[in-house]
């Protein structure tokens, strides 16, 4: 059986695997290819064989219940299954192989499924078509779930929010008329303020879902201030997206909250010294702002972690109170490059303050 810990145990267990270079790193290529495999999914002509050395490994976990008492989330990228840490995992999204599934399901770790591309549609039966063939694929595949991740704009005057909780809703009722076990949960911005022009139905999302994940992170996708570089989840942020769910009424036990496990380092204008301590950037627009953390690039954590330790071309490194995060420079004697991340220092404060919150628990990506 899987051991269940509460959040402060995952304080010390997420910073034990932190050090072990163990990360659910940012993969965007990964996510990609399995969203083309999910989207052109189409029914076996007969039951697909079961590749596990223990055939109830290809079935979804039974526990009859959706979520653990306390979630950590994580997500799946491109590495090997095998180098994780399965001890605490309680549900591994983005996994879709027989591969991932045999090893999730033998520690007692569900394997979520992303969802194919929504259909945002007034029309009935194209929804109860989506449903139908996304419970088969979720049935077939012997997942435990699926995890909604929609992120383009949507008007507040759009009734496409409201096809969005519809879609998840009938998924969610779908799935569970099968088994309660199942899960299903949705990807939120930091904020539900209309994050990047995404004014979602929250409250009905939440309504729909068994949980929200919380995307605390890329929190600078629109920068409205100082065109600098700067930390990708402020801890100021990250309480203030929160409260603003609980706000707004979303019951505590109903929100995850996504943790960076990777930073940003950001190329500094031309002028800026090896040792300053703001670095200009590029204006790059996204969404109609003329400033925002595109100009800079994503690297895991591990890999950020390394430079820093190795203390290669450092020129400058400091920790930023305001914003609880640390910050170095590099300069390889062309360009001076300053890089934000979570450390384990900034990291415990959310890991706390989740559990000061009673959240259903924390995600790592």
């Amino acid at each position: 059986m899987m051991k269940i810990v509460a959040v402060p145990t995952l304080i010390v267990v997420l910073l034990a695997t932190l050090t072990n270079s163990y990360s659910f790193s940012s993969n965007r290529k990964y996510r990609e290819k399995n969203r083309k495999i999910i989207d052109n999914w189409k029914p076996s002509a007969s039951t697909p064989s079961c590749t596990c050395s223990n055939p109830e490994w290809c079935k979804p976990i039974d526990n009859g219940t959706p979520l653990r008492e306390k979630e950590l989330f994580g997500f799946k990228d491109g590495s090997n299954t095998i180098a994780y840490n399965w001890t605490h995992i309680t549900s591994l999204a983005w996994g879709i192989s027989q591969t991932e599934l045999c090893t999730a399901h033998q520690h007692g770790v569900k394997v979520i499924m992303g969802a194919p591309s929504p259909i945002l549609s007034p029309n009935t039966t194209e929804r109860e078509v989506w449903i139908k063939n996304t419970v088969a694929q979720i049935v077939e595949r012997g997942v435990d779930g699926i995890t909604f991740d929609y992120e383009s704009p949507i008007p507040a005057s759009s009734e496409k929010g409201k096809y969005y909780a519809q879609l998840i809703q009938g998924t969610r009722e779908a799935l569970h008329k099968i088994s309660p076990s199942y899960q299903v949960t949705v990807c939120v911005a930091w904020s539900p303020d209309s994050i990047d022009g995404r004014s979602y139905p929250i409250m009905d999302l939440a309504d729909a879902s068994d949980a929200l994940y919380v995307m605390d992170y890329d929190t600078r996708s629109q920068i409205f201030d100082a065109c600098l570089a700067s930390a990708n989840a402020p801890y100021p942020g990250t309480i203030r997206g929160i409260q603003r769910y609980l706000d707004i009424g979303v019951s505590p036990d109903k929100l995850i909250l996504g943790i960076p496990w990777y930073g940003y380092h950001y190329p500094c204008l031309e002028g800026t010294s090896p040792t300053d301590r703001y670095c200009e950037i590029k204006q790059v627009p996204f969404r109609g702002v003329n400033c925002s953390d595109a100009a800079g690039a994503e690297l895991a954590l591990d890999e950020m972690l390394n430079l820093y330790n190795g203390k290669v071309n450092v020129t400058a490194s400091g920790y930023d109170e305001n914003m609880a995060a640390p910050w170095f420079n590099t300069f390889d004697g062309k360009q001076v490059e300053q890089y934000w991340y979570d450390s384990p220092t900034s990291l415990t404060l959310k890991y706390k303050y989740a559990k000061s919150m009673k959240l259903r628990g924390v995600g790592p990506l």
